[in-house]
């Protein structure tokens, strides 16, 4: 057998167990079995993509600033007239909460501070999180628009 046979065998072998390591990672068997900080690493991550295409949708509504003011408007007009808008502003506020937050504890766990409670510490942060996220809520549905003020 040749040597390039051996080597391609090798990598197909890795890849095919790459390939069941990753699928094993959602089996439902042992998903319950991971840890709270393997799932503040994911949803971590998953909220970064959130703020990312967040930013994205950001910067295309800003760029409507280039045609003028009034498209400008036009497009935040637009926005504010879907009904979902203001329950997904916050579901930002939430993101951006449990990503902050979340970070913060990372950072502390990074200086040494409590590792041994890394637990105790992210459901402190949940709590906090909880708390800010209702309290935006609150914020969010109770102020009245500009508009209607002016």
């Amino acid at each position: 057998m040749s040597k390039e046979k051996i080597v391609s065998s090798e990598t197909m072998a890795m890849t095919e167990a790459k390939r069941s390591n990753m699928l094993s990672w959602f089996n439902p068997v042992t998903i319950n079995k991971r840890g709270i900080g393997m799932w503040a690493w994911v949803f971590q991550r998953l909220t970064g993509i959130g703020i990312v295409g967040y930013l994205y949708l950001h910067f295309v509504t800003l760029s409507s600033l280039l045609q003028g003011a009034n498209a400008y408007e036009e497009h935040a007009y637009y926005y504010a007239s879907i009904a979902l808008f203001q329950f997904m502003v916050w579901g930002l506020f939430v993101i951006i909460i449990y990503h902050g937050l979340n970070g913060l504890r990372v950072i502390l766990l990074d200086i040494g501070v409590s590792i041994d409670a890394h637990k105790i510490l992210f459901w402190i942060f949940m709590v906090i999180g909880i708390i800010l996220s209702a309290l935006s809520a609150y914020l969010l549905y109770t102020i009245p628009d500009i508009e209607k003020v002016m």
